[in-house]
C-alpha cells in the first residue's frame, strides 16, 4: 500500500542534506538525512521481500531487476555527466580521482575508496564530485546479502527473522559505538556499522512491534519522531561524534513516523503528505544524486565561500537537473517494459556499465588526460599531484596526523636525537612546521634538526587540540627541554590573531631554559592549490589571477606577530616576507616547481628555497 507520507518523509531527508552541503545556516545537522534515508529504504525494501516471501513469489532475480532499474538508470546518467564535466574542469591528479571514484561507484566499492584517502592531507572532501556515492555502496553491499539471508530465515518463520535482524542489529550498533571512539572514518563509511539503521526498518516492516490501537499514542509517537529528526538537525554539526549513539536520534525518529503511520492517518503523516513535499521526496533521489556533483564542480572551479545568492541559485539548479532525471530517467525506466525488463534490463545495464567503466578506467590510466595541457602547464603540474609528504614531512615518525594520532607512534631516538658534532635545534609546531624540516636539515648542514611536530597542532605550551598534539607539547615542554635536550628552539605554525597572546607567554616561559628562541611566522596561503591556480593562469594567459587568489589575512597577521614579539626576546622571522618581499610572491623555484603544493603547504623544493633564503640573510645563527 502506498503511503505518501514516506514520500513526504523522503523530502524531510533530503531537504536538510541539500541545505547543509549548501552551507545554509541553522541546519548544521543535515547530514542526518542519509540516516533517515537509510531507515526508509530498510523498510519499503523488507515489505516488498516480506510479502514476495508470504506469497511464494519471491525471486532473487526479480528483486535484483527491480534494485537495477530503480537505482541504476539515473546513477549512470550522472555518473557519465561527471566524467565529461571533470574532463572539462579538472586537473590531471583530480582527474584521476574522478576516474577512479567512477570505478568505485560502479562496483559499490565507494565507501571503501573514500574511507582509504580520509587523512590530514587528503583532498577536499567537499570537491570529489562522487563522494556522496558513499551511501549508496553501504546500501547495496547490504542488499546482497540481506535478500538471501531473509529468505533463509523465512523457512523458520517470521519470528526467527526478527530475532536474527534484531540480533544483528544490536551488534552492528554496538560496533558503530566502539569504533566511532577509534576511527570515526571507519564508522561513518563502512556498512557493518550503518547496517543497524536499515534494520529499524526492516524490523518495523517485519512486525516487531504490534501496531498501536491507540490513536493518542500514534499521534505522541509521530511527534516525538518529527522531534527526534527536527533536534538531530538544528543541534547536531560536523564537531558531533557521528554516527554511533548520536546516530540513534534521526533513525528512531524516521522508525517512529513510520510506525504511527503505519494502521491511520496522524497529524505528522498529514503534513508530510503535503503535495510539495510529497514531490520533492519523489524526485528525492534523482535530487541527491545530482545535487553534489553540482556543488562540487562549483566549488572546484569557482569558490566554496557561497555568497547568499550563489546558495539560492545552486539549490535551483539541483531542483532543475533532478526533475528531468526524475520524470525522463527514473520513471520511464522503473515502469519500462522492452530494454527496462527482464533479461534485456540486465544486458542494457551491463552495456551502460561497461562503458562507463572504459570511460573511468582511461581517465586513471591515461594519467588524468595531462596531454590537455601546454608544456608549461605539464611542468607546474608534474609531481603536484597527490603530494607524497611521508618522506618530507616525516609523517607517522616525527609528524603526527589523525592517521597516526598515537602518541607512541613518535620516534624519540629518531626526532629528538641528539647530534655530539653539531648545534641541536628543535623544530616544533604543526604541519607548516614540519613542511619547514627538510629545507632546514639540508641547507643548514652545521646544524641537527630535531622535530616535534603534528597536525593542527600550534607550539603553545598551555594550547588546545587533539590529544596528540597536547601529549606531544607536555612531553617537549616539560621533559625535553628541561634536561638540555636542544641547543634552540624554533616554533612553527599556521598561527592566528588568537595565538599572539599564548605565543608571548610560551616565549617567556621558554626563556627560562636558556635557549634561543625563534618564531617562523605565517606563510603566504591562496584560496585554491597554487599548482591548480598557476595552470589555470597559463591556459587563461592571465598572468593576475594566482596574486587575486592570495588570502590577505596572512599578511597582517605577520605584521602583528612581528610587532608583538619585538621585544619578546625571540627571533621573529617573516615566512611570508620570504615568499613576498614586495606585491608579487614567489611561486616557483628556479627549476619550475612550485613552492607550495596547495593552499599553503611548502613542497620540499619550496622548503629548501626558503631555508637557503634565511641561512643567506644569516636570520638562523
Amino acid at each position: 500500500m502506498y503511503r505518501p507520507d514516506i514520500d513526504g518523509l523522503r523530502a524531510l531527508a533530503i531537504l536538510p542534506v541539500l541545505l547543509f552541503h549548501l552551507n545554509f545556516p541553522f541546519v548544521e545537522g543535515g547530514f542526518v538525512g542519509v540516516d533517515i534515508f537509510f531507515v526508509i529504504s530498510g523498510y519499503l525494501i523488507t515489505r516488498i521481500l516480506r510479502d514476495d516471501l508470504d506469497s511464494g513469489s519471491y525471486s532473487i532475480a526479480r528483486f535484483y531487476e527491480r534494485r537495477a532499474r530503480r537505482i541504476l538508470p539515473a546513477l549512470f546518467v550522472v555518473l557519465a555527466a561527471s566524467c565529461v564535466a571533470g574532463f572539462a574542469v579538472m586537473m590531471p591528479h583530480d582527474l584521476v580521482g574522478l576516474g577512479q571514484s567512477a570505478l568505485a561507484t560502479l562496483l559499490f566499492s565507494s565507501n571503501i575508496l573514500f574511507l582509504n584517502q580520509v587523512g590530514y592531507f587528503a583532498d577536499p572532501a567537499d570537491i570529489k564530485p562522487l563522494l556522496h556515492t558513499w551511501s549508496l555502496a553501504v546500501e547495496e553491499q547490504f542488499y546482497i546479502l540481506f535478500p538471501l539471508l531473509l529468505a533463509l530465515l523465512h523457512r523458520f518463520g517470521r519470528r526467527a527473522a526478527i530475532a536474527a535482524c534484531l540480533a544483528i542489529a544490536l551488534v552492528s550498533f554496538g560496533a558503530g559505538i566502539w569504533l566511532v571512539q577509534k576511527d570515526q572514518a571507519a564508522a561513518f563509511y563502512l556498512a557493518p556499522t550503518r547496517v543497524w539503521e536499515l534494520l529499524i526498518g526492516s524490523l518495523l516492516a517485519l512486525g516487531l512491534f504490534p501496531l498501536p490501537g491507540s490513536d493518542r499514542l500514534r499521534q505522541g509517537l509521530g511527534c516525538l519522531g518529527l522531534g527526534l529528526i527536527g533536534f538531530s538537525i538544528l543541534t547536531y554539526s560536523e564537531s558531533t561524534l557521528f554516527p554511533g549513539i548520536a546516530a540513534l536520534a534521526p533513525s528512531i525518529g524516521a522508525g517512529l513516523i513510520i510506525y504511527s503511520g503505519q494502521n491511520g492517518v496522524t497529524w505528522v503523516s498529514r503534513l508530510l503528505s503535503l503535495r510539495p513535499l510529497v514531490f520533492i521526496g519523489l524526485i528525492s533521489y534523482s535530487l541527491y544524486l545530482w545535487h553534489w556533483p553540482i556543488q562540487a564542480f562549483y566549488r572546484y572551479e569557482v569558490t566554496d565561500h557561497f555568497s547568499r545568492l550563489e546558495k539560492v541559485g545552486l539549490l535551483a539548479l539541483c531542483f532543475a537537473c533532478a526533475i528531468p532525471s526524475w520524470r525522463y530517467v527514473e520513471q520511464p525506466f522503473r515502469t519500462a517494459t522492452g530494454w527496462g525488463q527482464g533479461r534485456r534490463a540486465f544486458t542494457a545495464a551491463a552495456v551502460a556499465a561497461s562503458l562507463l567503466f572504459v570511460a573511468g578506467g582511461a581517465l586513471v590510466v591515461g594519467h588524468g588526460a595531462a596531454w590537455r595541457y601546454p608544456a608549461k602547464a605539464e611542468a607546474v603540474l608534474a609531481g603536484m599531484g597527490g603530494y607524497d609528504v611521508t618522506s618530507g614531512y616525516r609523517e607517522g615518525s616525527c609528524f603526527l596526523t589523525s592517521k597516526s594520532d598515537d602518541l607512541e607512534l613518535f620516534r624519540k631516538e629518531l626526532c629528538l636525537g641528539r647530534d655530539a658534532a653539531r648545534k641541536d635545534y628543535l623544530l616544533v609546531g604543526d604541519s607548516h612546521a614540519a613542511a619547514l624540516w627538510s629545507g632546514l636539515s639540508t641547507t643548514f648542514t652545521d646544524i641537527h634538526f630535531q622535530q616535534a611536530t603534528a597536525s593542527g597542532c600550534r607550539p603553545l605550551m598551555d594550547g588546545q587540540g587533539a590529544e596528540r598534539c597536547l601529549g606531544l607539547m607536555r612531553y617537549i615542554f616539560e621533559q625535553h627541554l628541561p634536561r638540555a635536550g636542544s641547543d634552540a628552539v624554533v616554533l612553527a605554525a599556521r598561527w592566528t590573531h588568537a595565538d599572539v597572546a599564548g605565543l608571548l607567554s610560551t616565549v617567556e616561559r621558554l626563556k627560562q631554559f636558556g635557549r634561543p628562541v625563534y618564531v617562523i611566522g605565517p606563510i603566504v596561503e591562496y584560496q585554491q592549490k597554487l599548482p591548480q591556480l598557476l595552470t589555470k593562469s597559463i591556459l587563461s594567459d592571465d598572468a593576475g589571477m594566482v596574486a587575486r587568489n592570495r588570502s590577505r589575512a596572512q599578511k597582517a597577521l605577520d605584521e602583528e606577530l612581528a610587532q608583538a614579539l619585538r621585544n619578546s626576546g625571540a627571533t621573529y622571522i617573516s615566512a611570508f616576507k620570504t615568499l613576498c618581499p614586495s606585491d608579487q610572491c614567489v611561486t616557483l623555484t628556479t627549476s619550475g616547481v612550485p613552492v607550495q603544493w596547495d593552499y599553503g603547504h611548502l613542497t620540499r623544493e619550496g622548503s629548501q628555497f626558503v631555508a637557503e633564503t634565511w641561512r643567506r640573510n644569516h636570520l638562523v645563527q
